[in-house]
């Protein structure tokens, strides 16, 4: 008789690993004699007197193999098939051409299986969700055997063994392997995975007790509505519904291993009886009961397998939720930021971790199931409203909001909110992180900034009365001009005109100096938004023009084109004010005609700006190099070793860094980067 073989879902490349522990010799032995029993067995399970394989295991077993091991494996596997094929089936007189024909198709339809199940199901679980046990019944249930039963059908045809024709063959052999995958290899499959599982104290154990029960309680049904004489069966319709609950049990209870575990229990029960002339399949031909048998347990077993994939999907997906909730209450109480949670419907809270109750110095019970109104936590209701109207869009990110605390001072704090499910109702997941001495620290650096300024607007006091006094003076002698002209006789207006574009323009130039000086000297908070860096740049250069004549400094400039910076105009030009002081500082020493400052801008490779500030100094000694950004650190006689310290500061704020360098033809390179800006709103440079 032919051996057909079986493909069924694959268990992907995680089984494949861990399977990879057993050696290769053990796997290939333990092939080779469950293939030889499985042999023994499905010859004791053909229907007489004509000889029909109901049911043929080794098939199975083999396509189970092919899943479980990895793929650099499966020429092994198939060696190790061979003899026990030879060994089993040439006992019975089968000729030898035959036998290898059989074994040729039984391993292409074991490879068909296993390839297509791999690729399309690359968990090393395929039976615990529907999906999976859809693609086993599609790929290794159906396709295997239908495509390697036209070859094998072919096979005893041209050589001629049997009596039956070409498609009573090759239906009997797809008949019988559709059954044999779905009655062995999920249970083998299954189990493997179970067991490693057990290993690993991952699965779930049921009481020992619960499982003899249930394999009892089948057992008895079984032999009672399969394995009885027909005449003491009574009604057999009614009788193929007694093991149900026992299937179901089994699916509930023991997931896809104890489903399969007692549907092949069934399968096999059932096979013996119908083989052995008793239970209900014992009415009509041999072929005919065979087919019969064969569709009820393909039925019953696709339908066993679908339901434990569905209870088992449910199963896995509320360990997922328990998980992830089980996560977030770990993470909540345990954040180190204030988190609350309230209800969205009426703003109600729900829950607040431990850092909260600290921060606002309030008890639990003060807290939870009244809103923030009530609580009168915030400082401004308007900060309130806007915060609740961004939180329900998801727009609310590090708002800065002044709360109060429960003893009635003020707390300043970053809020993010975020739209959740919990427990299944609609809220708001808050997280609070106490900004109040970050915002005191800036303060005092912003007042430290201030007094800086200060101090370099009073060193370039000559320079900024020069740049003044120019215009100043332009304008007075323009004016004198014009009464002059006045007095003419006939009046020349378009000189006149010219004097008066003169005197306007000196007077925007007198201004736009007054302007530079009043932005830098006044005292103001950090206020970021969108600028052009490169005409913050030419603003200073333009502040420092009669200063860089004075010490005879040239300037070189090369400003590439630049993305938006979000930043404070005034707090970036004071970097690049105090990167250009130190610069002409540094050549003080050097020739008049060599100071040259050259400034460069670009767009950075990290997606942000960067500026470069080069002179032709004396360069950086390497034991200065690390310190030249430290608070009271300087290399001048009468500086006060901020201006450095100050821009590092206002840089790192505005999330860059600053850093400086040696150059190899003499003098030093102070560099700075900035990120691009971003809108606030939407966050996109």
């Amino acid at each position: 008789m032919s051996a057909q073989w079986e493909a069924v879902a694959p268990p992907g490349e995680g089984a494949t690993r861990a399977t990879g522990s057993f050696p290769l010799v053990t796997a290939a032995f333990l092939v080779f004699a469950a293939y030889f029993i499985g042999a023994k067995l499905g010859l004791a399970l053909t229907f007489q007197p004509n000889p029909i394989s109901v049911l043929w295991p080794p098939n199975a077993i083999l396509l189970a193999a092919l899943l479980l091991a990895p793929a650099r494996w499966w020429w092994a596997l198939l060696a190790a098939a061979l003899p026990a094929h030879l060994l089993a089936e040439l006992q019975d007189g089968v000729p030898v051409a035959m036998v290898l024909c059989w074994f040729v198709s039984n391993a292409s339809e074991a490879l068909i299986g296993a390839f297509c199940l791999r690729r399309l199901a690359p968990a090393p679980r395929t039976f615990d969700s529907l999906t999976g046990v859809a693609g086993f019944v599609a790929c290794g249930a159906l396709l295997g055997p239908f495509l390697s039963s036209f070859l094998d059908a072919a096979f005893v045809t041209l050589v001629g063994w049997g009596q039956s024709g070409y498609w009573d063959l090759w239906r009997t052999r797809f008949f019988s392997n559709v059954l044999a995958t779905l009655a062995i290899v999920p249970m083998v499959v299954t189990i493997a995975a179970s067991s490693r599982d057990w290993l690993r104290s991952q699965a779930p154990a049921r009481p020992p007790l619960e499982a003899a029960a249930l394999l009892a309680g089948l057992l008895a049904v079984s032999v009672f509505a399969f394995d009885l004489p027909a005449t003491t069966t009574g009604l057999p319709a009614g009788l193929l519904y007694l093991p149900l609950p026992f299937l179901l049990w089994a699916a509930l209870r023991f997931g896809p291993a104890g489903a399969s575990a007692a549907f092949t229990l069934l399968s096999l029960l059932v096979i013996w009886g119908a083989a052995h002339g008793q239970g209900p399949f014992t009415t009509g031909t041999p072929a005919a009961n065979a087919l019969s048998v064969q569709l009820f347990l393909a039925i019953v077993g696709i339908t066993q397998l679908a339901v434990a994939a569905v209870v088992q999907e449910r199963r896995n997906a509320e360990q997922g939720l328990r998980r992830s909730e089980e996560c977030f209450a770990t993470a909540f109480r345990r954040s180190p930021d204030a988190m609350v949670i309230t209800r969205k419907s009426d703003r109600t809270v729900v829950e607040v971790n431990e850092r909260c109750l600290a921060m606002f110095g309030r008890t639990r019970e003060q807290i939870i199931g009244r809103s923030p109104a009530e609580l009168h936590a915030f400082v401004n209701e308007e900060e309130r409203e806007k915060l609740a109207a961004l939180a329900a869009e998801g727009k609310a990110r590090e708002l800065e909001v002044a709360f109060r605390t429960g003893n009635g001072g003020i707390l300043l704090a970053a809020v993010s909110s975020e739209a959740a499910d919990v427990a299944g109702e609609a809220c708001l997941v808050t997280i609070l992180r106490d900004i109040s001495d970050r915002k005191l620290v800036e303060e005092a650096n912003n007042r430290l900034a201030h007094v800086s300024r200060l101090a370099v607007m009073g060193e370039l006091t000559a320079s900024i009365a020069h740049e003044i006094n120019q215009p100043l003076g332009a304008i007075l002698s323009n004016a004198d001009a014009a009464e002059i002209l006045l007095r003419a006789e006939p009046t020349p207006l378009d000189e006149l005109r010219q004097i008066l574009d003169d005197i306007r323009r000196d007077s925007l130039r007198a201004g736009e100096v007054m302007r530079h000086m009043r932005s830098l000297l006044r005292k103001r908070e950090l206020e970021k938004r969108p600028l052009d860096l490169n005409r913050s740049i030419r603003d200073v250069l333009a502040l420092v023009h009669a200063d860089l004549e004075r010490r005879r400094v040239s300037v070189v400039t090369d400003f590439g084109p630049l993305p938006a910076v979000h930043g404070d105009a005034v707090h970036l030009q004071q970097v690049v004010l105090n990167l250009v002081l130190n610069g002409m500082d540094a050549m003080a020493e050097v020739a008049p005609g060599q100071r040259r400052l050259e400034i460069r801008t670009a767009r950075a490779a990290a997606g942000g700006v960067e500026v470069t500030v080069s002179d032709m100094g004396s360069g950086i000694e390497p034991e200065q190099a690390e310190r030249l950004f430290q608070s009271f650190y300087t290399t001048k006689k009468e500086g006060m070793g901020l201006g450095l310290a100050i821009a590092r500061s206002i840089v790192e704020t505005h999330g860059g860094r600053i850093w400086a360098e040696s150059l190899p033809r003499g003098g030093a390179s102070f560099r700075f980067f900035l990120p691009a800006g971003k809108d606030k709103e939407t966050g996109h440079a």
